[in-house]
């Protein structure tokens, strides 16, 4: 049976847990406290960064990536969803405007396919598959290579 597990900040948990679902899959939820760039990630065959990577810089997200990739078991993944920009940075619009945001207030910015892409592979992950959608949010799998 699949279970979900939220790690975010503590400010944010604390707020999350009052969103708990309810029914028979609420005890399939949890919600544990944390900070990323200085926790241990809880283990996963699977994590899911949505709207994450776009806040930090180069040298963060690279850290961010590693330790995700460092911390799943063989064969296990990465979904990325992230506002995408096309190769060629020509838009969608939505995502220019996200940008714009994320280098001012965060010094991060929004990326296309091919850089995720890149930036997945440097840190060793061997299956990358990107699908940018008309929709903002783009998706990026990628696994690691089974032992």
């Amino acid at each position: 049976k699949a279970s979900v597990s939220v790690f975010d900040l503590p400010v944010v948990v604390k707020i999350a847990e009052d969103s708990r679902p309810a029914g028979q899959h609420a005890q399939r939820v949890s919600f544990i406290p944390g900070d990323f760039f200085q926790d241990p990630l809880p283990p996963a065959d699977l994590y899911v960064l949505c709207r994450v990577l776009h806040d930090w810089t180069e040298d963060k997200v690279v850290k961010l990536l590693t330790k995700v990739y460092e911390s799943l078991p063989p064969g296990g993944g990465l979904l990325i969803a992230e506002y995408m920009l096309d190769d060629d940075k020509t838009g969608p619009e939505v995502g220019h405007n996200s940008d714009l945001t994320m280098m001012v207030c965060t010094g991060g910015r929004e990326r296309t396919g091919n850089e995720f892409k890149r930036l997945l592979i440097v840190v060793g992950f061997t299956e990358v598959s990107v699908k940018a959608n008309d929709y903002p949010l783009g998706h990026v799998l990628a696994r690691k290579q089974r032992a």
